[in-house]
């Protein structure tokens, strides 16, 4: 007989929550991913970038609450599968900007459907209305 922990307190905490929820939804999402070989912050840079056409690295480091050096090393993995490229913003060559290749693009559309599938089948247990009510309190939890 399997003894059931209790967690009462635990349950309450957004974070420890926030934790359980990843662990249980990124295994899943890596074995549905695996045909695209992307990882989440990999999906999520082609997502931004989609939708921004080009962004300063940094914006995108900001935007994903991942650190500068380890956004460069993200980009560095997506630039050597040719899915982006770096350039440089007409306003400020200091500045870094990364932006979609067409193979980026075409995969970014090819797995976009799996997420979308994927994120169904993590939240099956939810109503839309509750799948939205979630996501719009965790929005606003990260917009602080």
């Amino acid at each position: 007989m399997k003894n059931k922990v209790q967690q009462e307190f635990l349950f309450q905490q957004v974070g420890h929550c926030a934790r359980l929820v990843h662990a249980a939804v990124r295994p899943h999402y890596q074995k549905g991913m695996q045909p695209f070989d992307l990882k989440p912050s990999e999906f999520a840079v082609l997502s931004l970038l989609a939708e921004n056409t080009s962004l300063p690295q940094k914006n995108l480091s900001e935007a994903l609450k991942i650190s500068q050096p380890n956004m460069a090393a993200l980009v560095d993995r997506l630039e050597q599968r040719s899915l982006v490229v770096r350039g440089m913003a007409e306003d400020d060559r200091r500045v870094t900007t990364v932006a979609l290749t067409d193979p980026g693009q075409a995969l970014y559309l090819a797995s976009q459907a799996a997420v979308q599938q994927l994120e169904d089948e993590a939240v099956a247990m939810l109503t839309a209305e509750e799948k939205n009510q979630l996501l719009q309190l965790l929005a606003k939890v990260v917009r602080g």
